[in-house]
């Protein structure tokens, strides 16, 4: 059984893409060769690809207190990404500045009352999925090959790779999340409104 890729699978494929020899392991590669820069990328690319929202990395219905005593609500580093539920909070509009939540509807940072938002976070390499650790590490050689070789002919390999482990990404997370067109906000929208005229 070969298992999902490792990170240290990972490098070393970036590794090969731009002809350098494989490394034993991470911890011991500072100064060796383009490892420290090839995992770097990897770190890059992967909270770039995290980012985006999957649903594997997003969490639904997240119980946020304000504090007591600023009545501001601080997020947790691992978040990436932050809304609340159109249908559940129809007037607030937040948006996350540094650590904390902002509620621009209000032009503030003071929240009175718990909320419930939707996040976007970031995991750890062994938390992804092989579809996204494929992904991740395709992207990541290509980048790593512009910045290094520049090579017209690798990179044209390198994207059409990445491009079909990305459709693979996609098609897993739309397998996974059992999405609907009742997911879309213009839908919902519409037949909410159908609904309160009838």
């Amino acid at each position: 059984m070969l298992g999902k890729t490792n990170k240290l699978e990972a490098v070393n494929q970036m590794l090969s893409f731009i002809g350098e020899s494989p490394v034993n392991s991470l911890s011991d590669s500072a100064g060796a060769g383009d490892t420290p820069l090839a995992e770097n990328v990897l770190d890059e690319v992967t909270r770039e690809v995290l980012s985006q929202g999957w649903h594997f990395n997003t969490n639904y219905d997240v119980t946020h207190s304000p504090d007591p005593t600023t009545k501001e609500i601080i997020l947790s580093e691992s978040v990436l990404r932050i809304d609340v539920s159109l249908a559940a909070y129809p007037i607030t509009d937040v948006v996350m500045r540094g650590q904390k939540l902002y509620n621009r509807a209000e032009n503030s940072y003071e929240f009175t009352s718990d909320l419930k938002t939707i996040e976007t976070i970031e995991l750890p390499w062994d938390e992804l999925p092989e579809p996204a650790r494929r992904y991740i590490t395709l992207r990541s050689a290509r980048v790593l090959q512009d910045r290094t070789l520049g090579a017209p002919d690798l990179n044209e390999i390198g994207t059409r790779e990445e491009l079909v482990s990305l459709a693979n990404l996609r098609e897993f997370d739309e397998q996974s999340a059992d999405y609907s067109i009742f997911d879309s906000h213009l839908p919902l929208k519409t037949i909410s409104a159908y609904n309160r005229k009838s």
